[in-house]
């Protein structure tokens, strides 16, 4: 049986599970951002049928049911086992990929927050959730720009996702459909000991889906050395993380 690059994904979060909500720090702090300017924009705080896609192991469906008043809510992911752990109830938990398992009908909420990414044409994905989504709906979602993980690229990873985009990318497949009401990207950087503990944070996380894998020790070893050579700072190394978010309305 042939393994998609889908398959691949879905299996990597289905290992990393156990570990994602301790190592996800900077997904939970997207999340967090996503809530707080949509809050800032956003007239409304009840919604009557909310829909997040992507929606891991809650790190935005909590804050999102913390700071809103949802009447029902449809949660998505690729991986079905997250549904057991979720810090919500949803009304509908939808297993499997976005672009091709069934959506609520009337949605006047579509969420989503680093999941996007993983789409391989996202502008056709939001382009098509626009159209669902009921006027006077909002539509919030944080994905990844080009420079996400760009010490990997440099070192000629294949792990990255295939939908990175900027944040006029975003914003711009909004806006055939939705008046963006606000957008933006940023650029920060995690910390490591060691180019293995990036390595760690990647598998544990469970965004090296993609990647071939198959590394020998010598393979290790020259990643290793690399990557110190290329990236070091003061005895530490990077890993660049770039956030990308865009919140619209329907008129």
């Amino acid at each position: 049986m042939t393994i998609t690059p889908t398959d691949r994904v879905g299996l990597s979060f289905r290992r990393s599970l156990p570990s994602y909500t301790r190592e996800a720090s900077p997904q939970k702090r997207i999340a967090r951002l996503l809530v707080k300017r949509l809050l800032r924009v956003c007239p409304e705080w009840r919604f009557n049928c909310a829909f997040e896609f992507g929606c891991g192991t809650g790190n935005l469906t909590l804050p999102l049911a913390q700071e809103l008043e949802l009447g029902r809510l449809f949660l998505n992911d690729l991986v079905a086992d997250v549904a057991h752990d979720l810090p919500v109830r949803p009304t509908q938990f939808i297993a499997g990929p976005v672009e091709t398992v069934p959506w609520p009908a009337t949605p006047d909420l579509i969420a989503s927050a680093s999941a996007l990414q993983w789409v391989e044409d996202p502008a056709a994905l939001i382009q098509r959730l626009a159209e669902l989504l009921q006027p006077k709906g909002w539509m919030a979602i944080s994905t990844f720009g080009p420079d996400q993980f760009k010490e990997l690229v440099a070192l000629g990873s294949d792990a990255g996702a295939p939908g990175y985009m900027t944040d006029a990318d975003l914003s711009g497949a909004m806006a055939e459909t939705l008046d963006v009401r606000d957008s933006g990207m940023l650029t920060c950087r995690l910390w490591f000991d060691d180019p293995r503990d990036v390595l760690r944070h990647l598998r544990e996380t469970g965004v090296n889906g993609r990647a071939k894998g198959g590394w020998t020790r010598r393979d290790l070893e020259r990643f290793c050395s690399d990557y110190l050579e290329r990236f070091a700072v003061d005895g530490r190394v990077p890993l660049t993380y770039q956030p990308v978010w865009a919140i619209a309305t329907r008129a």
